[in-house]
């Protein structure tokens, strides 16, 4: 008979996993914050499982199935309540987004044309992360879908660094770098991320259109953008020391074949149609479907390019965006939320608004989900400050300091895209802690001062 090999756990999981089910008892039996024993098995459990993706004490896939279990037994909801994700157009975007990266990465695009300009005026790693905030805005405008973007740049930066001979060490914190300037400069415009920046003024009332959210937020966000590859460069200046070879590497300046003029023409062909979908009306899933399909007869892809697919990221992403839906139709994120609105101090102006911003940095360390933290902290500070803060400021505030703050992975989806594949939970902790202060900062001298020249 076979013999079945568990894994071994060192001791430092053994004390995680023991941790994190004294949590999850303590909170299911103790009932804090008044919750009632659903919600706190519901809160228990998120307890739990956060813990074990933070410690990496249960490998992610499995611990990201025991809380959507959890979910459907404990949350009483329908199984379409708790399986947002997989049930979105959204998810097959991002599943389709995996295939298409992967061909414009065999069509000769990125290797004969981006790469070479890169490799000639870039020759250092200030440059380089410099670099990410125009390579970032140029994305936003020609990729609709914030998915579908970050996993195209870290296509091109992960080439990037094999042709120019960066040492190994760098390759995760440069990637993580830009995911994580790509991240901050999606706030910048409207488009940057329709689904979230969209929402944020509409539950404050007040709609923005593109260019209005663009004057209010872009100027500002691509300083914060530059801040943040200055703070990479800091906090990972050990791995980034001597990155870069003293020898110049080979750049290519071979033509395009025909075949991948023809390929390089479908891959911006579909671009070009999806980054136009609100002029024709055609749905960026079904653009970028067809875009994916045309690239088998084209040779772009094959049966192996599937294993591109990262069905255990998309797991996990099916449980991180369950979190907020549960947490909110069960009445938890309620329970949570209102002792943090008791303290707010009794203050105005910048001082409330750097309160309020802290407060929503703290319950979107609970929540995870951004759209999940936006909605609540608008919501519930719009009701606890009443016309102490004008309405689109104290919006404005909140998205600044729940979209640009992380310091897990499951705090941003986006960032959770390269997690486990281009960098490691430990790059985005290390990060995100400074990266805390420093989104506080830019609210005090950035934001808030260019809203207040503006008027509101």
């Amino acid at each position: 008979m076979r013999e079945i090999k568990l894994p071994r756990l060192s001791p430092g999981k053994i004390a995680a996993i023991l941790c994190s089910m004294g949590i999850f008892a303590a909170i299911a039996l103790l009932h804090p914050l008044g919750l009632d024993p659903r919600q706190s098995l519901l809160a228990g459990s998120f307890a739990m499982v956060v813990l074990w993706w933070i410690t990496g004490a249960v490998d992610r896939t499995v611990a990201s199935a025991v809380l959507l279990l959890m979910f459907c037994i404990c949350s009483g909801l329908s199984p379409a309540q708790v399986f947002t994700f997989p049930l979105s157009e959204t998810f097959w975007v991002f599943l389709v987004s995996f295939l298409f990266s992967a061909g414009a990465a065999n069509s000769g695009l990125v290797e004969k044309l981006i790469l070479p300009v890169l490799l000639r005026r870039i020759r250092s790693v200030p440059a380089l992360l410099a670099g990410f905030v125009p390579m970032a805005v140029v994305l936003v405008f020609l990729i609709p879908q914030a998915f579908a973007r970050i996993i195209l740049l870290a296509e091109i930066v992960r080439q990037f660094l094999s042709r120019a001979r960066v040492r190994e060490a760098a390759f995760a914190p440069i990637l993580f770098s830009a995911s994580a300037v790509s991240v901050t400069v999606n706030m910048a415009f409207l488009r940057g991320d329709y689904a979230l920046n969209g929402v944020i003024p509409d539950i404050a009332g007040i709609p923005l259109s593109e260019g209005e959210w663009s004057l209010y937020m872009a100027l500002p966000t691509l300083v914060f953008a530059l801040l943040c590859a200055g703070l990479a460069l800091l906090v990972f200046r050990r791995e980034l020391r001597g990155a870069f070879p003293p020898e110049r590497a080979e750049i290519s300046r071979e033509a395009l074949t025909p075949a991948e003029r023809r390929n390089a023409l479908a891959v911006l062909l579909t671009v070009v149609v999806w980054a136009t979908e609100e002029f024709h009306g055609i749905s960026g899933l079904w653009v970028v479907c067809a875009g994916t399909a045309l690239m088998f007869p084209l040779g772009m892809l094959g049966r192996k390019d599937f294993r591109a697919i990262n069905w255990k990221l998309l797991v996990f992403l099916s449980a991180a965006f369950s979190i907020g839906p549960v947490l909110r139709s069960t009445g938890v994120t309620d329970r949570v939320f209102a002792p943090l609105g008791a303290l707010v101090p009794q203050v105005s102006g910048l001082f409330l608004a750097l309160a309020v911003a802290a407060c929503c940095m703290a319950l979107h360390l609970v929540l995870g989900s951004n759209a999940t933290t936006v909605s609540v902290c608008i919501a519930g500070f719009q009701a606890c400050l009443g016309d102490r803060m004008e309405p689109l400021l104290l919006a404005l505030t909140i998205g600044v300091a729940v979209c640009g703050h992380y310091v897990f992975p499951f705090n941003n989806a986006q960032i959770m895209v390269g997690e486990g594949r281009d960098f490691a939970a430990r790059h985005v902790v290390r990060y995100g802690v400074p990266l805390t202060a420093l989104a506080l900062l830019a609210v005090a001298c950035l934001y808030y001062p260019w809203w207040r020249f503006l008027g509101l």
